[in-house]
């Protein structure tokens, strides 16, 4: 909580001719990273350098570390270059690091560039390697690539832990892999991991495009009695999107909507776009009009999307 002091104490030993051994230096630079001060860390590491300090190779993974909540990928790359030009090879740490840093910022090309480096210097990636790989294919909206690349840790003899599990789920939830989505769920829970919202919503979001109605309602009654999660307002969008997609009923939508009412959940506007939708596509044209009416009356009038559906309606009737 008092960095400034510190480093402030640091400056003045090293200025005062004391040399400090480069253990305290990596204790130093591992709590920087861990409290994301990626200034700090890179002066600590100039400093190194001006005292004749030699930074190893977990300073410098520390380092770039550092930049992630900043999402600094730019300061991690020069980083990483720079520790390369004095001749300090980089391990899977590092790699790992300066993937995930990429990963945040959002920066895919660079994160296989480095993954395909690492292939080339025979450095094996572990699991976190793969994990950051995962993720950075999903913040790219890759998710074809990003349950490859699951399936190719496994290939590597690695064990998936919560987060793989979930990014996995979260892959096919965008691929609309309903089969594949509840095939990992099971393992999921085997492993004896807890379920969460989110979990559950990427199962629901994998029943979507294949229209799998009644599975997400039979999903949908069960969440409360074999996981203990109450609905959110997500999941019950989730849910309607399914029915939207398939040729059932609109009333069947209606008794969820209902549903989600008495549950004291307050729709938003993706809810309304479901119904109207539903009620378009079904030529309930005054069902759709009174759904219109009530986003009106609400504040959702403020999403300009809002004026899509109203628009559509206008051209059918």
């Amino acid at each position: 909580e008092k960095w400034d002091t510190a480093l402030q104490l640091l400056q003045y030993i090293t200025s005062e001719g004391f040399h400090l051994p480069p253990r305290i230096y990596s204790k130093i630079m591992l709590q920087l990273a861990k409290a994301a001060r990626q200034d700090e860390a890179v002066k600590l590491l100039k400093r190194m350098i001006e005292l004749g300090i030699s930074p190893d190779e977990s300073t410098y993974a520390l380092a770039i570390s550092s930049c992630l909540k900043a999402r600094d990928w730019q300061v991690a790359l020069n980083l990483f270059e720079y520790m390369c030009s004095k001749g300090v090879s980089p391990s899977v740490n590092t790699y790992t690091a300066i993937i995930q840093v990429c990963s945040r910022a959002k920066k895919l090309k660079e994160c296989e560039k480095m993954f395909q480096k690492m292939k080339e210097e025979n450095i094996p990636p572990n699991i976190h390697t793969y994990s950051a790989m995962i993720t950075a294919y999903l913040v790219a909206g890759n998710s074809k690539s990003a349950l490859q690349l699951y399936d190719r840790s496994l290939e590597a003899g690695f064990t998936p832990n919560e987060h793989m599990y979930i990014k996995a789920l979260h892959a096919c939830g965008r691929l609309g892999d309903s089969t594949r989505a509840f095939a990992l769920f099971d393992q999921f829970l085997n492993e004896g991991y807890t379920p969460k919202h989110y979990v559950m919503l990427h199962l629901f979001y994998s029943l979507v495009s294949d229209g799998l109605w009644e599975k997400s309602i039979s999903l949908l009654e069960n969440l409360p009695k074999l996981y203990k999660i109450q609905p959110t307002v997500r999941i019950y969008n989730a849910v309607l999107s399914c029915i939207s997609q398939s040729s059932c009923v609109p009333s069947v939508a209606f008794d969820v909507f209902e549903d989600m009412r008495n549950n004291g959940l307050e729709p938003n506007w993706p809810t309304y776009d479901c119904l109207t939708l539903l009620c378009i596509q079904n030529q309930d044209y005054d069902t759709a009009l009174q759904l219109f009416s009530e986003i009106r009356q609400s504040k959702l009038m403020q999403d300009a999307s809002a004026f899509n559906r109203p628009l559509l309606l206008h051209k059918r009737c």
